[in-house]
């Protein structure tokens, strides 16, 4: 949803890509579709850490996303996602053009997403992470 929903959708009807893109709007728990998406794009221009980054990687869908905020840093610098210039459609193109082109890489390194986010972003991980730090400042 939103103001260019309209817009977008005419895009899509003009060039005949009503089959391969479908604009849903808003959906409540939307991190239940990821699964069954071939890609996760996240064309930010400003962000702290997404919490829809992390959903992408735990669904095991390949990500695509731009150099904003924490993006860089939860992806490894590209190691677990593309990442692409803000406001870049041509890097984006690009990037869904590789990811489409070689499905099999993009894949591989989803599941690797899936693992470091699991070992790194857990809610099991990030308690323990938590109480590292009290611990080591109730230690001082």
């Amino acid at each position: 949803d939103g103001p260019l929903k309209i817009q977008y959708q005419s895009y899509i009807d003009k060039y005949n890509l009503g089959n391969s893109i479908k604009i849903l709007g808003y959906k409540p728990n939307a991190y239940k579709y990821l699964s069954c998406l071939n890609l996760f794009i996240l064309p930010s221009l400003k962000e702290g850490l997404p919490i829809t980054i992390l959903e992408a990687m735990q669904s095991c869908t390949p990500i695509i996303a731009t150099n904003v905020g924490a993006i860089p840093s939860v992806l490894d610098n590209g190691k677990y996602g593309t990442i692409v210039n803000p406001a870049n459609a041509k890097e984006i193109a690009t990037a869904i053009k590789h990811h489409m082109d070689n499905r099999e890489l993009s894949l591989s390194v989803a599941e690797l997403a899936r693992h470091h986010v699991l070992e790194n972003f857990s809610c099991s991980s990030m308690t323990n992470k938590y109480l590292d730090i009290y611990h080591k400042v109730i230690q001082k």
